[in-house]
């Protein structure tokens, strides 16, 4: 847990945005599908803002570089029509299963769950709270486990990137 608490310290210097292909950083996420190019974590490092993608891979190379194995999640809700997501990480110590969460500032911290499924409820819970708020279909919410993207992605081939990982929760 106190290396956990270390990487959060680490985070606080990364705000929410997106860096275009062109090297320009963006605090509004206009123009995003057309322009955005997922960071390197020394990127995110120089740049100093990212999106929840930029800053889950930062996350995973600290968490890495310290030895600790962690899961990352991509939830998205698909109705054909709209497709807002978020990605976030999640890690097991001693039994218990930790929710690393920086991007989300509502949400911000590390909270300790018994399971993977409660984790990743509060997860769903969280999502719909900010993302979907009415008027949603349950079954159109996937979460799943995806790896380390090995290149760097535009959006859509970020989406698909997550989307052949596998499905570990649905509605």
């Amino acid at each position: 847990m106190k290396i956990a608490e270390e990487i959060m310290k680490l985070m606080e210097e990364i705000k929410y945005g997106w860096v275009d292909k062109n090297g320009n950083p963006h605090t509004k996420l206009e123009n995003m599908i057309e322009m955005y190019m997922l960071q390197t974590p020394e990127e995110t490092m120089k740049s100093k803002v990212g999106v929840c993608w930029d800053q889950v891979e930062l996350e995973r190379h600290y968490f890495n570089e310290k030895g600790i194995n962690i899961k990352s999640y991509f939830i998205v809700y698909n109705d054909g029509k709209k497709f807002p997501c978020h990605t976030t990480i999640a890690f097991e110590d001693n039994g218990k299963f930790y929710w690393f969460e920086h991007a989300w500032d509502m949400y911000k911290g590390i909270k300790e769950f018994d399971n993977e499924n409660d984790l990743l409820e509060e997860v769903k819970k969280c999502f719909i709270s900010l993302e979907l708020k009415d008027g949603y279909d349950n079954n159109q919410i996937f979460i799943y486990n995806y790896s380390k993207p090995e290149k760097k992605l535009n959006t859509l081939e970020f989406y698909g990137h997550c989307q052949n990982g596998t499905i570990v929760k649905r509605g």
